[in-house]
């Protein structure tokens, strides 16, 4: 049953139902931005409504590899 107009919407969980941190859906929301783009990093940024090069300081920040990070550890 859809929520009444105006109110706040259900915490997202992870896959146990466990509720996910800040951090980590942040994390999540790159990772699936960035694969529906196919990796493509201008496209990805543009679809999150973020200026690029936040978004290589935010993959930085989770250790997901960037252009210019290459030995970044890939997330699978």
């Amino acid at each position: 049953m859809p929520s009444a107009p105006g109110a706040p919407a259900p915490l997202s969980a992870g896959d146990d139902g466990e509720i996910l941190t800040m951090d980590e859906e942040e994390k999540k929301i790159l990772l699936r931005a960035l694969a529906v783009t196919g990796g493509n990093i201008s496209e990805a940024a543009r679809r999150l409504g973020l200026h690029r090069s936040t978004l290589h300081r935010k993959m930085s920040r989770f250790g997901l590899a960037t252009e210019e990070d290459p030995g970044a550890e890939p997330e699978p």
